[in-house]
């Protein structure tokens, strides 16, 4: 809140927002010591002091394995609150049972992965009523939700290529019998 009362001073703010579960359990077991509670009482402040004074918000959901089946439910989120929201793909080579764009053999834990952007793209189309913000969501969700249905049809074929040529340990499991 004291941050937010210094910020509001300005007119023109940017802020994105590292949210990358919108139920308590998938928040507080990516976002490790984040608070489903404070985020919750947060949000709505966050969202109501944007919109008086115009600024761009922005929610980065980072997509994994954990969360992919949020998809639906945080892009509904992110208008609820007036946010722009962005799908990016999980980065790092550690995250050997999170990373399914790296580790593509891990799709297969992700089950109806394409009815989740379906069902993205079909509520990015149902509208807010303000046509401007609406469309620029749209579009964004559209080519978002896009990308990752290429790099995941991509990670699909590419990991029937590979299936039994690759051994696959969770990172856990390899520093256990170091």
């Amino acid at each position: 809140s004291s941050i937010l009362e210094k910020l509001a001073k300005f007119k023109n703010v940017t802020l994105v927002l590292s949210i990358d579960g919108v139920t308590k359990k998938t928040y507080e077991y990516i976002r490790t010591g984040g608070s489903w509670e404070t985020l919750l009482e947060t949000v709505p402040q966050i969202s109501k002091v944007a919109l008086e004074r115009g600024w761009f918000v922005c929610m980065n959901f980072v997509v994994m394995v954990s969360n992919f089946h949020e998809i639906p439910a945080a892009l509904e989120w992110a208008r609820k609150f007036h946010f722009h929201i962005s799908f990016d793909p999980v980065s790092g080579e550690r995250l050997t049972t999170e990373n399914l764009f790296q580790y593509p053999e891990l799709i297969q834990r992700v089950p109806n992965w394409r009815g989740h952007l379906d069902e993205a793209l079909r509520l990015a189309e149902s509208g807010t009523g303000d046509s401007q913000w609406d469309a620029t969501f749209k579009e964004n969700v559209r080519q978002r939700v896009e990308h990752l249905r290429n790099l995941l049809t991509a990670g699909e074929q590419q990991a029937k290529e590979t299936a039994g040529k690759r051994w696959f340990f969770p990172l856990n499991l390899l520093l256990r019998s170091a």
